[in-house]
């Protein structure tokens, strides 16, 4: 594959935050559960998601001598806050969608994915590609059928040598702890420089 761009060496801008300065979860007393903590509501901010190891409700931030992140969140009052996801994206570059694929001599083309599976312990993935095509000397040919991503999140992450100006934001669902809590997340086109495709299509 032939890489020209602007972009490459650079690691992507990620970020995992609500609006800076809202509250992550306003402040509701559960109707049950003695033990439940008060509830408190600390201000989101923007962390960078390479840079951030940890997220932090007010809890877990005083139980390790830090300061919370703001990302304590409940499905709702009955439920206890836990640290989880907020709004994820990838911020947007300057490289059109045309630009990031004619740079392409031999590369796959993933528009849409048909589900997968994480293993939070360790990054590594696997999802399937419901529509994807060849790339073919800068240009977007012929469609492939059953094919599959496999990598890991990091490494992925930091094979982004080129990213889309065309953001969108779309709304997900987090599920953690049992509950299920609406989530944003969105990003632009972006070109991965290697990651494993396989598939019997």
């Amino acid at each position: 594959m032939a890489w020209s761009s602007g972009y490459a060496g650079r690691m992507t801008s990620a970020s995992t935050a609500g609006r800076e300065g809202e509250e992550a979860h306003p402040p509701q007393t559960p109707t049950s559960a003695r033990r439940s903590p008060p509830a408190r509501a600390d201000p989101t901010n923007r962390p960078h998601f390479l840079q951030v190891l940890a997220l932090y409700d007010h809890l877990t931030a005083r139980r390790d001598g830090v300061a919370s992140t703001g990302n304590g969140r409940r499905e709702s009052f009955r439920h206890l806050p836990i640290p989880r996801m907020t709004n994820t994206y990838i911020a947007p570059g300057e490289a059109t969608p045309e630009e990031l694929i004619g740079a392409v001599d031999a590369g796959f083309y993933a528009v849409s994915f048909a589900g997968g599976q994480v293993d939070p312990t360790t990054g590594d993935f696997v999802f399937g590609v419901s529509e994807g095509y060849l790339i073919e000397g800068g240009r977007v040919t012929r469609p492939c059928r059953g094919a599959t991503l496999i990598g890991n999140c990091l490494q992925a992450l930091a094979a982004i040598d080129a990213v889309g100006s065309d953001f969108a934001m779309k709304t997900g669902i987090c599920g953690k702890g049992g509950q299920s809590v609406a989530a944003g997340v969105g990003q632009p086109h972006v070109r991965i420089k290697a990651l494993t495709v396989g598939g019997t299509g």
